[in-house]
């Protein structure tokens, strides 16, 4: 069984990384966080949207806020209105795995965690990694040899 830790909000989770008062621009990578189950990866662009659960982000009010900001819409479905807000975030490795689409099974954090202890992975070690597929894995082999090590990855 996996443990999943408390984060916090995605605030206080995105004062912990760097580029946090980083303002986006066309071409920035943002995480669209509307909830826990709702989160989006964007590379924004001037005249596109992005597609949510809960509504549509339209790129051009996205560019020219910073990594961190809540965002806002009104929403009517069914002839009810109602606010909609999300959080613009700074995409971790963490939170790209979360986002991505899953077409083949992919590695959690709590596997990936047994995975680099079992090979007791630290910096300076050499990884050899068949099967990239969406890299989940791949992202977490190499922040675990960073600074001084080095991943090699193959996808048939």
């Amino acid at each position: 069984m996996c443990a999943t830790t408390n984060q916090g909000t995605p605030q206080e989770m995105l004062s912990t990384r760097e580029g946090g008062n980083e303002e986006l621009k066309e071409g920035s990578i943002v995480v669209v966080y509307e909830g826990f189950s709702c989160k989006k990866v964007a590379t924004l662009k001037t005249g596109e949207w992005t597609y949510c659960k809960y509504g549509r982000w339209k790129h051009d009010t996205l560019i020219g806020k910073k990594y961190g900001d809540k965002v806002e819409m009104k929403v009517k479905e069914r002839g009810e209105e109602y606010n909609v807000s999300a959080f613009l975030l700074k995409p971790t490795m963490e939170m790209w795995t979360d986002c991505l689409h899953h077409r083949t099974q992919i590695l959690y954090a709590c596997d990936i965690a047994v995975v680099c202890t079992r090979l007791n992975l630290k910096p300076g070690k050499v990884v050899v990694e068949a099967g990239t597929g969406s890299g989940s894995l791949s992202h977490s082999l190499a922040r675990a040899v960073h600074p001084t090590g080095q991943l090699y990855t193959f996808d048939f």
